[in-house]
């Protein structure tokens, strides 16, 4: 009996073991993978901003510009169990969607300024949409700050666009105007009111440092898709957000 007991109180140590020790593997793994896909979506940032910059999205360009991003990023890549190569190909699904947002909504990307351009949906249903097109990518990462209301942060983008109305033939002799562009590169391609109200903010600030500036975008963006949204707050409604 003693030696009965005995090991039945060893196999019952042995399975809590090895629970806790599926618990801490499924625990690891699970942050592995949350650390994996939030790297991949700040390298997908960097390649979006440095195109951007060069106003140059074709697939050479992109895939020098991958491999940097990769040298960048490689201790993190590393630490998740990615290769680099892994992590080179995986952002490489990426640049079809940036070559479509380059000719769809940029008049450097292949578009042009004139005629019809794609529109941009409101973020919200009283919000019209409009026809929307980038001249010139300004600042990526800027600084932008409201001393006045104790507001700090920093836009993916600042772009000089035309936007002119779902019904306008052209938008050749459209006003230019600064618009913000905040890139968001989750699967989910949802519009949070989280999301809203941090690009407000923004455009407040932005309003604030460069005058007149009264929109600001909402790029869903990742390998499958992507969604713009507008982004236009009254002076009111940002006010409740402070």
């Amino acid at each position: 009996m003693y030696k009965t007991g005995c090991h039945q109180e060893s196999t019952r140590i042995v399975r809590h073991e090895l629970y806790v020790v599926n618990i801490v593997a499924e625990q690891f793994f699970s942050r592995v993978l949350s650390a994996k896909a939030a790297l991949f979506g700040i390298m997908r940032h960097g390649l979006f901003e440095e195109t951007m910059r060069a106003q140059d999205f074709s697939v050479s360009t992109a895939s020098k510009l991958v491999r940097k991003i990769v040298e960048q990023n490689v201790e993190n890549i590393l630490a998740c169990g990615v290769s680099s190569r892994e992590a080179e190909l995986e952002i490489l699904k990426f640049v079809p969607q940036l070559q479509r947002f380059a000719h769809e909504y940029t008049g450097f990307g292949g578009g042009g300024t004139k005629g019809r351009r794609a529109l941009v949906e409101g973020a919200v249903p009283c919000l019209p949409a409009l026809q929307f097109v980038a001249t010139s990518a300004e600042a990526i990462e800027e600084p932008i700050a409201s001393p006045e209301l104790g507001l700090y942060g920093k836009i993916d983008m600042l772009v000089t666009a035309k936007m002119a109305s779902a019904d306008a033939q052209s938008l050749a002799f459209a006003a230019e105007t600064m618009v913000g562009i905040e890139l968001k590169t989750g699967h989910k391609q949802e519009t949070h009111t989280s999301h809203m109200a941090q690009l407000a903010l923004y455009v407040l600030m932005m309003r604030t440092r460069y005058g007149k500036s009264d929109n600001g975008i909402l790029l869903y963006m990742n390998n499958e898709n992507i969604q713009a949204k507008r982004v236009a707050p009254l002076l009111n409604e940002v006010k409740t957000l402070i």
